[in-house]
């Protein structure tokens, strides 16, 4: 059964952010882009996105712009990864000071890389294992320096459609 899997889930559209007031939400605009990645001859092309596939990877492109003259502090970028997919390690990028922080219980808690946990291993006994970034469920950046006057700030990650 070929199945085709909406782009803009509701619940990737709901990337969030908070700002240290509601008052300083209002001057920042948020954009949030989906492309579908796409490789030949080694190199890569972005395509828009409206729907994708499975097998598909998608990188979601975030821009956070102070629409206001004044610095703003406290920006807190916060994605899910949409159900039906998994967070492809490593892609989380932005030039940004922040510290990037992932959950694996639906953005509960939250914690910095490498994930780790008690498993059981191949032998039933149980050793402390690095969660793999396919089981990650959410993603955040909290910025660590201000949201100067017209300046933009670009987020981005990538996800594998299952």
């Amino acid at each position: 059964m070929n199945r085709m899997v909406s782009v803009f889930m509701a619940v990737v559209l709901a990337a969030s952010f908070m700002m240290s007031t509601a008052q300083a939400a209002e001057k920042v605009r948020s954009q949030m882009l989906a492309f579908v990645v796409t490789s030949e001859n080694g190199k890569e092309t972005l395509k828009k996105a409206a729907t994708a596939e499975p097998g598909n990877v998608l990188e979601y492109q975030l821009a956070y712009t102070n629409t206001s003259a004044e610095a703003m502090s406290g920006l807190n970028v916060a994605v899910p990864v949409p159900a039906n997919t998994r967070y492809l390690d490593k892609t989380a990028i932005t030039g940004v000071p922040s510290r990037f922080e992932v959950s694996i219980d639906g953005g509960k808690t939250w914690e910095g890389e490498p994930v780790k946990r008690l498993r059981k291993d191949n032998n039933g006994l149980l050793k402390e294992m690095v969660v793999p970034a396919t089981e990650y469920t959410n993603l955040r950046w909290l910025v660590q320096r201000p949201l100067k006057g017209g300046e933009v700030q670009q987020f981005t990650y990538r996800i594998q459609v299952i």
